[in-house]
């Protein structure tokens, strides 16, 4: 049932690698928006050198789950899959470095 809705409805637009391109630009745009939002996080952390509330396991666990995604993303060529997830895994580190650093 779910492959012939998604083969119905999904698989045509594959085919138009112009509508895919589009689609991959939109989602790596939407996709940076979450490590610029983390950054901020960062710079409050380092600068202020407070981590009262800050989760040291959360953001461990967001920096393994966006590696395994990255490296997910870069084993299938799906490039923004791959950079967003570095980037991520990159950000949310800094949050559990500066958190290990200032506790």
């Amino acid at each position: 049932m779910m492959t012939a809705v998604h083969d119905k409805y999904f698989e045509k637009h594959r085919q138009n690698k112009n509508s895919v391109k589009k689609i991959d630009r939109a989602m790596a745009t939407i996709g940076t928006f979450g490590p610029v939002m983390t950054s901020v996080q960062i710079f409050h952390i380092f600068t202020t050198k407070a981590v009262a509330g800050i989760s040291p396991i959360t953001w461990a666990g967001y920096s393994m789950v966006s590696i395994c995604w990255a490296v997910y993303g870069f084993f299938y060529k799906d490039k923004p899959l791959a950079i967003v997830n570095s980037i991520s895994a990159v950000t949310s580190g800094a949050v559990f470095v500066g958190y290990v650093m200032f506790h």
